[in-house]
């Protein structure tokens, strides 16, 4: 099967590869934004075309000549705060880019379109409220979730319309080595510094965490086994505070609980609680195979190494 993986360089698009570059023909397109990285696939053979897919003459070179199966379309500005500073690149990306990739799709008559959602599209959960399942409203709270929930009306109304083979996957919180950004990874530099991590507010919000390798492996599954048309969540296997979650990090790291947090201002749009139900995944055949224990040794001692530490 050759697989055409948008934002494969990506921290959940390039754990993607890594996992499967052995079992597809794969070829990945990249923007190298802030988010990709090329040494995230260092010593893999797969190829690489750099590449926006908003690129209405590149992607449309890259679809005749590659002549992809499925497109599986990692590619996002997917950073919370930055969508807050400056939304107009995640438009660019998010809904005009998964735009053209559909015109591709229909020209190129590829078999089936998998879209790589969030969970931040249902907006907030309160603690007593029931886990989201997928026909839960989708209210996007900050302009991120907006992009993402509008790519996914586009993706949908290509399946009503044209009769495409599309399927979308809503993912948790994703967390494991090679991600550069949010809040796992911010703290561990900092820590590395000997520098407290910025805590929003007093860290009461509340999300599920879910190891990039399980993400990946859901979104195979769906690939394979998702019914055309349909949406997926992708649970995680922890549910925790945030200040919970950062004070676990300073404990991993051995850096001192007493001085190495630091509350700053609310986040605007902040969304308090995210949590969704699994069951319809699960079904597919796929359960999570890292325990929220198990990923975060591998996350501390991947960024031990990785910063030098």
């Amino acid at each position: 099967m050759k697989l055409l993986v948008t934002g494969g360089l990506g921290f959940i698009g390039s754990a993607f590869v890594r996992l499967f570059h052995d079992k597809y023909d794969i070829h990945i397109v990249d923007a190298m934004t802030y988010a990709a990285d090329i040494t995230n696939l260092e010593g893999l053979l797969t190829p690489v075309t750099i590449c926006d897919i908003g690129d209405v003459v590149r992607m449309n070179d890259l679809f005749y000549s590659f002549d992809p199966d499925v497109v599986v379309n990692f590619a996002s500005e997917t950073h919370v705060d930055r969508s807050i500073t400056d939304d107009s690149i995640f438009y660019r990306s998010n809904v005009l880019g998964v735009l053209n990739l559909l015109h591709l799709c229909r020209k190129y008559k590829t078999k089936r379109f998998q879209q790589i959602s969030t969970d931040e599209i249902y907006g907030q959960l309160l603690p007593e409220d029931p886990a989201w399942t997928e026909d839960s409203p989708i209210k996007p709270r900050n302009p991120y979730a907006a992009s993402k929930a509008a790519a996914e009306h586009l993706v949908m109304a290509y399946h009503q319309t044209h009769g495409m083979d599309v399927v979308v996957t809503r993912g948790a919180n994703t967390y494991g080595p090679h991600q550069m950004e949010k809040l796992i990874p911010t703290a561990l530099k900092r820590l590395s510094e000997g520098k407290p991590v910025p805590v929003y507010g007093q860290g009461l919000q509340m999300r599920d965490w879910l190891y990039v390798d399980d993400h990946a492996r859901a979104v195979e599954r769906v690939m394979l086994r998702g019914k055309p048309g349909n949406v997926y969540n992708i649970p995680g296997t922890q549910e925790m505070r945030n200040i919970d979650m950062v004070q676990h990090l300073i404990k991993a790291w051995g850096s001192d609980p007493e001085t190495s947090i630091e509350f700053v201002g609310e986040r605007l749009g902040h969304d308090f609680r995210y949590h969704m139900d699994g069951s319809k995944l699960k079904r597919l055949g796929w359960l999570h195979e890292t325990t929220f224990e198990q990923g975060i040794e591998k996350t501390v001692a991947w960024y031990q190494e990785f910063l030098g530490r």
